[in-house]
């Protein structure tokens, strides 16, 4: 089976680990490590829809806002810590992403 790229967005991988525990970042490597393996067939725990095709990694109390790109590429765009991030600002959040506000310049992976 062929895995899929990882790629970021402004750090948004980088962020996360330098906001989480030891523990949170073994979670974060396992999901990720099934998700690059699954891609699009990975279901929870490891990925869950959203909507307008964008998804989240789940791992501990963070998020990775994700969609798959072309040629098989998972692009990690956006970071959420559920202890700081109310329901209303993931919704502001998903409503940025539809307007096209928070724009994506690929080129380089993890």
């Amino acid at each position: 089976m062929v895995r899929w790229t990882p790629l970021q967005h402004n750090g948004a991988w980088d962020d996360i680990y330098a906001q989480c525990d030891a523990d949170a970042q073994a979670t974060l490597d396992s999901r990720l490590d099934q998700l690059l393996e699954r891609g699009h067939l990975a279901r929870r725990p490891v990925s869950a829809p959203l909507e307008d095709g964008i998804f989240e990694l789940r791992a501990k109390k963070a998020r990775v806002l994700f969609y798959f790109g072309a040629e098989r590429t998972i692009v990690l765009y956006l970071f959420m810590d559920l202890l700081k991030t109310r329901q209303k600002s993931r919704g502001k959040i998903l409503k940025s992403l539809r307007k096209g506000d928070m724009t994506l310049s690929l080129g380089w992976g993890i």
